[in-house]
């Protein structure tokens, strides 16, 4: 013999096609007649989509998601906000990443976000606000 086992050109063992189909991810149904998109101009002076959500960047650590929404209810009504966090600190809270998105019920306040509370300051720190490139509304 030539000493090799098995023999055949057939596929062996688990290669990638094994296991259960990966499902794609299905996005939330659109609400009636659509999703709420503006055009904004934003302070680059391009005009950008903009759905209900915007990110917010440059957070000073200590800043909360209750932050978020007490600071960006000034310009309409805060749906949802949210700090990314990573962890914990030793006291316990939770260690921010820095950024976080704030989502409005619509979104010419998201786009009132971006033109009136992009470079204003959040705890002692200037706060960058854009749109969400990543919305699941705008794709």
């Amino acid at each position: 013999g030539k000493g090799w086992s098995g023999g055949g050109k057939g596929k062996g063992g688990k290669g990638k096609g094994s296991g259960a189909p990966r499902v794609p991810r299905v996005p939330r149904p659109p609400r009636e007649g659509g999703y709420d998109i503006q055009m904004a101009l934003v302070p680059t002076g391009e005009q950008v989509r903009v759905a209900r959500r915007v990110y917010v960047g440059n957070l000073a650590f200590p800043v909360a998601w209750q932050d978020l929404k007490d600071h960006f209810a000034s310009v309409g009504e805060v749906r949802h906000a949210a700090v990314a966090t990573n962890g914990y600190l030793d006291s316990g809270r939770p260690k921010s990443k820095g950024y976080g998105f704030v989502e409005f019920e619509r979104a010419e306040d998201a786009v009132k976000a971006i033109q009136m509370l992009n470079d204003t300051e959040l705890k002692g720190r200037k706060i960058w606000v854009r749109e969400d490139r990543d919305d699941y509304e705008l794709k």
